[in-house]
C-alpha cells in the first residue's frame, strides 16, 4: 500500500507546488500593473526616498517611540532656543542703532560747541571783562564768607 501510494503523493506535491507558483506570478503580474511600469515604480520609490531624506525620518525610521518623542522633544527646545536668541539679536541690533543715532547727535551737538566756543572767545577777549571776573573768582576761596562791616 505505501509503494501504490507515494506516486500519488508525488503527483499532489507537485501539483500544490505549481498553484502555489502560479498564485505567486499572477500576484506580482497584478501588483506591476497597479504600481505601473518598472521605470515609474523606481521613479516612485526615488521620490519617496527624497522626500524621507528630506524630512530626516530615514535615519530613525526603526526608531523606538522613546527616541522618537526625545527628538520631538529636542526639535521643540532648539525652536525655543532660536526664538529667544533672535529676540535678543532684534533687542541688541535696536540698541546699536539708537547708540548710533545718541552718537551723530552728541557729536553734532559738541561740534556747534567748538563753533560757540570759537565764536565767543573774540569777545571775551577784547572787553577784558570776563577775564578779570574769571581771575577773581578763581583766588577766592569758596568756603570763606564774604564779611558786611556794620557801621555805627
Amino acid at each position: 500500500m505505501g509503494s501504490a501510494a507515494a506516486p500519488f503523493v508525488a503527483f499532489a506535491f507537485a501539483l500544490i507546488v505549481l498553484i502555489w507558483v502560479m498564485l505567486r506570478v499572477i500576484q506580482r503580474s497584478m501588483n506591476r500593473r497597479r504600481d505601473g511600469t518598472p521605470q515609474q515604480q523606481v521613479d516612485k520609490v526615488k521620490v519617496e526616498m527624497d522626500r524621507k531624506d528630506s524630512r530626516g525620518d530615514r535615519r530613525l525610521k526603526d526608531a523606538p517611540p522613546d527616541v522618537l518623542r526625545w527628538q520631538v522633544e529636542m526639535h521643540e527646545t532648539a525652536r525655543d532656543l532660536m526664538a529667544e536668541l533672535n529676540t535678543k539679536i532684534a533687542i541688541v541690533n535696536s540698541a546699536c542703532r539708537l547708540a548710533e543715532v545718541k552718537l551723530r547727535e552728541l557729536k553734532s551737538e559738541i561740534q556747534r560747541l567748538e563753533q560757540l566756543q570759537v565764536s565767543l572767545a573774540p569777545a571775551v577777549h577784547s572787553t577784558g571783562k570776563l577775564d578779570s571776573d574769571l581771575a577773581s573768582t578763581s583766588h577766592t576761596d569758596s568756603a570763606t564768607v564774604p564779611t558786611v562791616e556794620a557801621s555805627e
